[in-house]
């Protein structure tokens, strides 16, 4: 990360999230702000998932699997590339009182397939996830049924 941006990170160290590291991304994030870049695997999903609990807002990259240089799937093992564009196209997650949209609605985007939730993540630059996780990151990223329609449908 460090050779392609001027960026300082914060390593969280394996599967074990401390109190310290998490007061720290929270003290840089309320500062400067934060981008939250993990592997993609489930202890890199879970720390994702407990810091995001924890920040009121912060934006979150995604390397896409088709940009992975080896077998292996770490932020690592991702090429330069992959890098650089999951860092440009990070979305801003927050947490918000009303939700941007209701359940009736995501159903009526019929994203009843794994490809076709794959292909909706992908267009937002946001990791693949299963219905209701992808119903709750498009509300974290404030998107509406309007502007979903018109990008599964272009």
């Amino acid at each position: 990360m460090q050779s392609l941006f001027n960026v300082d990170t914060i390593e969280t160290n394996g599967s074990v999230l401390k109190k310290e590291t998490i007061n720290l991304i929270q003290l840089v994030a309320k500062k400067r702000g934060v981008i939250l870049f993990l592997d993609p695997d489930y202890m890199g999903e879970k720390i994702r998932k407990q810091l995001v609990e924890h920040l009121e807002s912060c934006k979150q990259a995604f390397i896409d699997f088709k940009d992975w240089k080896s077998k292996k799937h770490g932020v690592n093992e991702a090429s330069d590339q992959a890098i650089i564009d999951a860092i440009t196209n990070a979305c801003t997650f927050t947490k918000k009182e009303a939700p941007t949209l209701n359940w009736t609605d995501y159903l009526k985007l019929n994203l009843d397939t794994k490809l076709k939730r794959a292909k909706l993540c992908q267009a937002l630059h946001i990791s693949y996830a299963n219905h209701k996780q992808l119903f709750k990151r498009l509300n974290m990223i404030g998107k509406t049924y309007n502007q979903l329609k018109e990008l599964i449908y272009e």
